[in-house]
């Protein structure tokens, strides 16, 4: 038990070198944002729509998605959409970068994890096209902020 305790700490707290990790978008203050923040805030529209989804969302899993969905770019950082390109590998990278991060978890949670990173890059459920829309929405409401 006390190493699982450790190992979920030690996730956290390499986590937290996302709070670093620059976007492209500005807060209405006009400093960098973090992806933190831009995962922060994701996850407050969609508890602000929340009541207005179908029945059938399930919004747990609509959350973590939204939490776990940019944690890929925790090494390399992130690139703006402009300057994304689907041949460039960055999806790959993210991907693999996700694994290296998630690696000291518990396998089960570990698998769960990788599982929600996945089935968000695919789309694969309604909950993740939700979280990939909640993603563009919040994003372009910063970028208009």
């Amino acid at each position: 038990m006390t190493g699982d305790i450790g190992a979920r700490l030690a996730f956290v707290r390499e986590v937290e070198r996302i709070k670093d990790t620059l976007r492209s978008g500005i807060t209405a203050s006009g400093r960098a944002e973090s992806v933190a923040e831009h995962s922060w805030r994701l996850c407050v529209t969609i508890l602000s729509f929340a009541d207005l989804l179908p029945a059938e969302i399930d919004r747990l899993k609509l959350l973590k998605l939204a939490i776990i969905h940019d944690l890929g770019e925790i090494y390399e950082g992130d690139v703006p959409a402009i300057h994304q390109n689907a041949d460039d590998g960055r999806d790959a990278r993210e991907r693999a970068d996700f694994h290296k991060l998630t690696a000291v978890l518990p396998a089960a949670l570990r698998d769960e994890f990788r599982a929600l990173y996945d089935e968000y890059a695919a789309a694969a459920t309604p909950e993740a096209v939700l979280a990939k829309g909640f993603d563009k929405l919040e994003t372009i409401l910063q970028h208009t902020q």
